[in-house]
């Protein structure tokens, strides 16, 4: 197909030029496709004879800029704070109540609307999936008794699952026998 197309350019570059040089040419078709025929006199010559030059009908790709895509907006800030419970017990002691007290401070005061309070237990400890969620639920209680009623509060037991102490089971831990309160903006 191209050899066919290459033949038809130089045909019809000689039909153009032929006129020129006679007496009778009518110079405006002449002057108006010349450069139509020079052109496509080339490209016929080339793909006539398989050249490979880089021409093309087709015209060249405009380059376009590279777009770096806008970042990542950053992860919500948090805080987070840890309150500790002794052996089978949900009930909130004196240095417990300070760390929710200070927790309510932070979030009244750093505008914190999430408030996720995740409870935990020890492999030791009995019914440990409802004496995690028993434990979140009171600190979340002691919360709102320091004033923060306008929070999202979002409550979860976790048992013995997420140990921040590994331990083999039935082993008590203190350290294990907690509840994160993870303030989020």
């Amino acid at each position: 197909m191209g050899w066919k197309r290459g033949l038809a350019g130089i045909i019809g570059f000689a039909l153009c030029v032929a006129p020129v040089y006679a007496d009778d040419a009518e110079p405006s078709y002449c002057q108006t496709h010349a450069s139509d025929s020079v052109s496509s006199y080339l490209g016929g010559l080339v793909r006539l004879c398989g050249w490979s030059v880089g021409l093309s009908d087709s015209p060249a790709p405009v380059a376009t800029p590279a777009v770096t895509p806008p970042p990542p907006p950053p992860p919500p800030e948090t805080k987070v704070f840890v309150v500790f419970f002794a052996s089978g017990d949900m009930d909130l002691n004196d240095p417990a109540k300070q760390t929710v007290s200070e927790a309510v401070q932070a979030a009244k005061t750093g505008g914190f609307a999430k408030i996720h309070l995740v409870g935990n237990t020890d492999t030791a400890e009995d019914d440990a999936y409802v004496l995690s969620l028993a434990r979140a639920q009171a600190v979340r209680d002691q919360m709102q008794v320091y004033g923060l009623t306008t929070a999202a509060f979002d409550t979860v037991g976790k048992a013995a699952s997420d140990l921040k102490i590994p331990t083999p089971p039935h082993t008590k831990e203190n350290l294990n026998r907690r509840v994160l309160i993870v303030l989020e903006k």
